[in-house]
Formats: structure tokens, C-alpha cells, sequence
């Protein structure tokens, strides 16, 4: 790999690194207070060079990156006390919840994370065609799920075998309040959100979001209305948010970058 810029490394010089030393000390600061109190949050995202984080049906967005993209994904992840998903996404890949070595967890308690990682789920209604793997694996103890009031008593009651459910809001799930459980009553300091666009775009819009990883993969996907990082709506011309560049590795034509939000990117 290489490492062209990397500000958040005292004294990193352009030139190859080996591939373990990339995103191997994060430091996440645990939680933020702006604009209220909720776990220090980054959206980890993979993309095509046209912009398309969706590769096709059901179970195909891992095409898009490479087996370095996923494991320097999957090394993120596990820096965090928790991972925050969309429904969408769960409904469409249904990732498994990670088990974790013995030793992986005796690291993480060292670094002051939770020995395996709190796997949050954001849904309005809590519909799923099936039981999704991360709550059938994670349980109650390794998920929680996040909805409205639009959920039925039915399916709360289903659900409530494998998670917690936390109801926060009436229409949509409430970003401030759903942030301040996760911090005071679930103790995640740090999170990191894989998607999909549209709960990347409510977390930015509601400024829950501090830092933003993106693999550029040297691809093209074309067509209409595909899904890319941000859904929902746009920012003016004369407004859109000017992102500072804190590291950027490259292996192959492959990019990978990590960015911090400006406050501005709060609406």
C-alpha cells in the first residue's frame, strides 16, 4: 500500500506502508457534545467513481471494494463500541453479527470498548422478511434496535425475544434521542455507521456525525436512481460543506480516505 497523506500520524511521511499498520490506532475520543451529548460517530462507506454505493440486488455490495476495502472496513469496526445500521441495509445483505476471539475482546477492554460490539439497527416500523442474522446471533445483550411508534404491538413483542427496543419518536426515530441512550444508557463512546445513504444523510443533517471513511473503488456502475453515499435532501450550491482531508492510502487504483465534517454540514 501507500500512504500519501495521513495528518493524524505525528511525523507520517509519504511512501509504502504495510497494509496492518493502515487504521490500526483510530483513538476515537469517546463521545461528543455537539450539538448534544452522543457517541463520537463516523460513516464508513465504499463507492464506485461514479458515486454508487449499491452494486445490485440483494448481497452484492461487497463487489464494489476490494478484499483490502473489507478489511480495512472490518478493521474500523471493531476500533468502535458499536456499529449503527439501517434497516434497508439489513433487509438487503442481512450481515452476520461478528463473534470475536477471546484475545480480540481482551484488546478492545484494554482500549476501554466493549469486549464485543453493541450492533444497532435503526427502523421505523421494525419490518424484516426474516429474523435478521445480527439480532438471531447478537441477542439482546450485542444489539438494540431503534424505532417509532409506528411499530406494532405484534411485532415488538417478536422482537423483543432477541433485542432492546427503544421507541424515539413518533414518524421517524429521533437522532438526539437515540444518541443520548446509546452514549448514558448503552455506553458506546464511539460508533461507526455503515448506511445506508438515508440514515447517512439524517445522522449529517442532524450534525451526529464527526468523521467520514470512504473507499473509492476504481469502478463504474452507471444507471439511473441507484443509491449513492447521501440520500434525501440536497444542500444549495452556494452551501455545500467543504470536507478537511485527514488521511488518504491508495493500493492499486483503489482510494482510501478518511475525512472529518465540517460544522456546516449540520442542517
Amino acid at each position: 500500500m501507500q500512504r500519501h497523506l495521513d495528518t493524524t500520524l505525528e511525523g507520517a511521511q509519504p511512501g509504502p506502508v504495510d497494509r496492518t499498520e493502515v487504521y490500526r490506532r483510530l483513538n476515537f475520543p469517546r463521545g461528543a457534545d455537539h450539538p448534544v451529548r452522543r457517541p463520537y460517530t463516523a460513516v464508513n462507506m465504499v463507492s464506485t467513481v461514479d458515486g454508487k454505493v449499491v452494486a445490485g440486488g440483494p448481497g452484492t455490495t461487497r463487489l464494489i471494494g476490494s478484499d483490502t476495502d473489507h478489511a480495512l472496513m472490518s478493521r474500523i469496526e471493531l476500533q468502535a463500541d458499536c456499529v449503527l445500521l439501517g434497516a434497508g441495509l439489513i433487509r438487503a445483505d442481512d450481515p452476520p453479527y461478528p463473534r470475536l476471539s477471546a484475545e480480540r475482546q481482551r484488546q478492545r477492554e484494554a482500549r476501554g470498548l466493549r469486549p464485543q460490539p453493541l450492533w444497532a439497527i435503526v427502523s421505523g416500523a421494525g419490518e424484516f422478511p426474516r429474523l435478521p442474522q445480527a439480532l438471531a446471533a447478537g441477542g439482546r445483550t450485542g444489539t438494540a434496535l431503534f424505532t417509532t411508534a409506528a411499530m406494532t404491538s405484534t411485532r415488538r413483542e417478536t422482537l423483543e425475544e432477541h433485542t432492546r427496543i427503544y421507541v424515539c419518536g413518533t414518524q421517524r426515530v429521533e437522532v438526539p434521542q437515540m444518541g443520548a441512550i446509546l452514549r448514558d444508557e448503552l455506553g458506546v463512546g464511539s460508533m461507526i455507521c455503515l448506511g445506508g445513504p438515508g440514515l447517512n444523510a439524517t445522522l449529517i443533517e442532524a450534525g451526529a456525525v464527526d468523521e467520514l471513511f470512504l473507499t473509492l473503488a476504481p469502478k463504474l456502475q452507471g444507471g439511473s436512481n441507484v443509491p449513492t453515499l447521501l440520500e434525501g435532501r440536497a444542500y444549495p450550491p452556494e452551501g455545500l460543506p467543504l470536507l478537511e482531508l485527514l488521511s488518504l492510502y491508495s493500493e492499486g487504483s483503489e482510494l482510501y480516505l478518511r475525512y472529518r465534517l465540517p460544522a456546516s454540514a449540520h442542517r
